[in-house]
């Protein structure tokens, strides 16, 4: 794991941002950059949004969307996806805080090695 963080801690497609508390991380972002050749633009796919239990409903997620958006309008990401389960109301109500709206189907399929 922590090579994939380096890894991804240095690449311009990959962007990490994380919330301290007291010197400790209590959350993270992470968000995959991309082109779209179809629309000639960069894109952007949050991968993870995660608080510790402890610092949920404290504001941590809204500020690391901010600054996540923020961070995405300066580099020209024009568009951000995310994908959340359909009962995960809270993620749902704090993405539509910021303007992410129901857009596409999103179909998955999993490969799972054991």
């Amino acid at each position: 794991m922590t090579e994939n963080l380096q890894k991804s801690l240095s690449s311009n497609q990959f962007i990490v941002l994380v919330a301290e508390f007291n010197s400790s991380i209590v959350g993270f972002v992470d968000c995959a950059v991309f082109p779209s050749f179809w629309e000639c633009q960069k894109q952007g796919l949050i991968v993870d949004l995660f608080v510790h239990p402890t610092y949920q409903s404290r504001g941590v997620g809204s500020e690391l969307l901010k600054a996540l958006i923020k961070r995405a309008d300066a580099e020209n990401i024009a568009e951000l996806h995310v994908s959340t389960g359909w009962n995960n109301r809270k993620a749902r109500k704090l993405y539509g805080k910021f303007g992410f709206t129901k857009e596409n189907l999103l179909l998955e399929r999993s490969h799972r090695t054991e």
